[in-house]
């Protein structure tokens, strides 16, 4: 009786993690569709040619959180109605799953490689020639400048050899660049800005460090408490799936002594 219960409670314990684990990623999901930060980000570099998967990663975690809490659901009832059926097909959608986090595992590693060769090209071309031609790119690159606190690829010399520089009322960065852009607008405080760009000394009121590098880390950060969640997540499913085999296996021996 104890070798059938152990496992059972195990199971429910598990799944209760792994339905947290679910709202977690739909909640996830949800927010990034209603943020749409991330999407922003991808639109400034034009990632989405090189991995097109990336553009739609929202609506990925929408999905698989779905089918986590659908697969916990299976794994509770089977456990607490003690069905074999019900639990054989439990083991078998996590088996499913573990199968598919591994293929996108490696997706993500070529994707990460495709982003990487393409990224530096994609960003000069739309720096040096689309910034204030293309208003998508435009709108981009101002949102990305200002919430990463960047400037341009390298740095802010990026915009003095591009088609923007030499327009009408152009100045030697657009106003993104400045760390107050989108604040209460002083002034002085842009004029500071702008003379920093025109002496190449920026200190205070210019963002120093370039787009890419900037992108670069936002990306490797968010890696790893993307990668940190996934180890967490394929753990529960590993114990989930022994505790199902363990335990479909106890009840199919108690099945065969009666």
């Amino acid at each position: 009786m104890c070798g059938g219960n152990l496992p059972r409670v195990f199971l429910i314990i598990f799944n209760t993690i792994f339905v947290l684990s679910g709202i977690g990623l739909l909640g996830m999901g949800v927010w990034m569709k209603l943020d749409n930060t991330l999407s922003k980000y991808l639109d400034a570099v034009n990632v989405g040619q090189a991995a097109p998967l990336l553009g739609q990663i929202s609506l990925i975690l929408i999905i698989i959180g779905g089918v986590v809490l659908l697969v916990s659901l299976i794994g509770c009832c089977g456990a607490i109605k003690k069905s074999q059926p019900l639990l054989f097909l439990y083991a078998a959608c996590l088996i499913v799953i573990m199968l598919a986090e591994a293929a996108v595992a490696v997706l993500a590693i070529v994707y990460k490689k495709k982003i990487n060769d393409h990224l530096h090209d994609d960003m000069i071309r739309e720096v040096q020639k689309e910034y204030g031609r293309v208003n998508d790119t435009t709108t981009a690159y101002d949102f990305l400048q200002d919430q990463l606190k960047c400037c341009g690829v390298y740095n802010y010399k990026d915009y003095k050899n591009s088609t923007w520089f030499g327009g009408p009322g152009t100045q030697m960065v657009p106003y993104s660049c400045c760390s107050n852009y989108g604040e209460d607008r002083v002034a002085d405080e842009y004029k500071e800005c702008l003379n920093e760009a025109e002496t190449g000394n920026p200190s205070k009121y210019l963002n120093k460090q370039g787009c890419e590098e900037a992108l670069k880390k936002w990306y490797h950060d968010h890696s790893i408490k993307l990668m940190i969640i996934g180890f967490c997540i394929a753990a529960i499913q590993i114990f989930g799936l022994v505790a199902a085999c363990i335990l479909r296996t106890t009840y199919k021996r108690m099945n065969y002594s009666k």
